[in-house]
């Protein structure tokens, strides 16, 4: 773990996983916890929040009155913009499916995995360094998943 990114990354995992662990022994309340949780849900926020605003959310990609895609990844709309949120280039897919991360749209375009449609995001800027791919992927792992089902594609039923 060379880069400074990741290193925080991984602490911040760590640093969940040990509170979660100690939480029943030491006799603390669940609300301790959930303030817990809530603050690294926040921090990852932040921080794809600020990769987003750099890499993603400029004049004439998924920034402004018109972002491309009708997908604004500008840092007030992000999540809703994203969780739960079906592709517009594979409506089988989520942007970011909160129930598997792992299948989400939107880190196959970041990551540039077979599958996606079109070109590797962000589109003529520097590719994101892994850390910043892992912190997003950190964001999306962390997201509550919505309680309703989203709607099906258009012409497929629901299962």
């Amino acid at each position: 773990m060379k880069n400074t990114g990741t290193r925080v990354a991984f602490v911040l995992i760590v640093a969940f996983f040990t509170q979660l662990a100690a939480a029943p022994s030491a006799g603390r309340d669940a609300s301790k916890t959930a303030t817990f949780t809530d603050s690294l849900r926040a921090a990852l926020e932040a921080r794809t929040a600020k990769i987003f605003k750099r890499s993603c959310a400029t004049s004439g990609c998924h920034g402004g009155s018109y972002p491309k895609a009708r997908l604004s990844l500008e840092p007030a709309n992000m999540t809703e913009a994203v969780a739960d949120v079906r592709s517009r280039q594979v409506d089988t897919l989520m942007l970011v499916d909160t129930r598997e991360p792992g299948r989400s749209y939107l880190l196959m375009k970041i990551r540039g995995d077979e599958g996606i449609k079109g070109e590797l995001m962000p589109i003529d800027m520097p590719r994101l360094k892994t850390s910043e791919v892992e912190t997003i992927e950190l964001w999306a792992a962390s997201l509550e998943a919505r309680k309703e089902e989203p709607p099906a594609p258009p012409g497929k039923k629901k299962p």
